[in-house]
């Protein structure tokens, strides 16, 4: 009998080991490439409908593109930014979080074009297509805000004033969120610090306008993050406490007519805190080596690392061994977003995981998230939590399938 278990377990031991060599091999991949990254690249992925998610499903494929140096995948992308800086550029909607996401990504493109002498591909306009994209959120387009008494919608004349009220207003007390750095924001901060970046690999002088946005955006991390003893840190704790989406996070489960209970210093969400390891690498890149403020993202970069496979990543005890997240960065695990936008119920503890399959928690560089990520690649696809498409026939599990696949190949950003 000993010996039939034994025959048993090594007979699963080796057809994983087989389906772990598939998975990663060329064929496989490329397959799943040509199901899912190249017919969504065939698309106009700067326009409102595909924006968002273009900006978060397309950055861990594109890096591997480069860091595997597969010409064909990188051909893909390519005709993506040429069709992009060939459009006119000016159709990308209103909502300046789905345009600056999309612009964000094509920012990461031409860094990694220069970065692996693909000069080639970078199309002649597109750095000029993207600063003054930048330059008009920064310096010119009157920008929204929440909806303080004093400071109505597009009261700020451009998102320079904005951040800028945020960081040194001390008068807001009862709306907390009011000056909170939001990620349209970030998202604006990190694409001039890879512009700035990018101006910097060819040898071309300082740039103000994106120097003052990425100086703005060091300032930002300087005084938001708060760091614990363990080396960890949280970014914000409690402006959102009193946000319509937090209200509710003291609650454990989701159940009809539940109270609000407040968290105090309560941690960002973790579905929206993937995007800061990308933009903790923006910064690091436009950062001089050597000095306080590259020093101070390589801490930051580490920190995040212990903030999250500390106190908000789990690997279950149970015999199923899986990935689970609590919904909060500071550990808290209760309700998120309760009757939303006036849906019925709420997210419940752990039901944001599903966002760790987006693939950037990879950009840590760290062994924990290789081995996260591993663990995800080797699940069949048919188990992914997500079941919808992506767009038209492009299935959501095939894409974080190979998503999950790519992230535990990354090669470091950082030595």
């Amino acid at each position: 009998m000993r010996t039939i278990i034994v025959s048993f377990l090594l007979l699963i031991l080796f057809t994983f080991q087989i389906m772990s060599q598939e998975i990663y091999s060329d064929a496989y991949t490329n397959s799943l490439w040509n199901n899912t990254v190249k017919p969504y690249l065939a698309e106009p992925l700067w326009k409102t409908e595909y924006s968002y998610n273009a900006g978060h499903f397309l950055m861990v494929p594109m890096y591997v593109a480069f860091e595997k140096n597969n010409t064909e995948w990188k051909k893909d992308l390519a005709k993506q930014f040429q069709s992009y800086a060939d459009s006119g550029y000016n159709d990308m909607g209103k909502t300046l979080l789905y345009r600056i996401q999309y612009i964000y990504l094509a920012s990461e493109y031409i860094n990694l074009c220069k970065r692996y002498g693909e000069d080639s591909l970078i199309p002649p306009n597109l750095y000029n297509i993207l600063f003054d994209k930048i330059n008009t959120t920064w310096n010119k387009d009157n920008i929204w805000s929440w909806q303080h008494p004093k400071y109505k919608k597009n009261s700020f004349k451009n998102m320079r004033t904005k951040v800028m009220w945020k960081l040194y207003n001390n008068t807001i007390k009862e709306k907390t969120y009011h000056t909170a750095i939001t990620d349209d924001e970030f998202f604006v901060m990190a694409t001039a610090s890879n512009l700035k970046y990018f101006l910097a690999q060819n040898n071309q002088p300082v740039n103000s306008v994106l120097d003052d946005i990425y100086q703005l955006g060091v300032e930002a991390f300087r005084v938001r993050v708060i760091f614990n003893q363990e080396g960890g840190w949280l970014i914000q704790p409690g402006y959102w406490t009193n946000h319509n989406d937090y209200l509710y996070a003291g609650n454990d489960n989701i159940a009809d007519n539940i109270i609000q209970i407040m968290v105090p210093n309560i941690g960002e969400d973790f579905s929206h805190s993937f995007r800061y390891p990308c933009w903790i690498n923006s910064f690091l890149k436009a950062s001089e080596q050597g000095s306080t403020t590259h020093d101070f993202f390589i801490k930051l970069k580490a920190g995040l690392s212990i903030q999250i496979f500390n106190s908000v990543i789990e690997l279950t005890s149970d015999s199923t061994k899986k990935y689970i997240a609590k919904n909060y960065m500071d550990g808290t695990n209760g309700v998120y977003r309760y009757q939303y936008s006036g849906r019925k119920g709420g997210i419940g503890p752990y039901e944001l995981t599903h966002s760790i399959q987006i693939g950037w928690w990879s950009f840590l560089d760290c062994t924990k998230s290789k081995e996260m990520y591993s663990y995800f690649a080797e699940r069949e696809y048919k188990e992914f939590e997500s079941k919808a498409n992506v767009i038209k026939n492009i299935k959501a599990d095939e894409f974080k399938h190979l998503i999950s696949i790519l992230a535990s190949m990354r090669e470091a950003l950082f030595d």
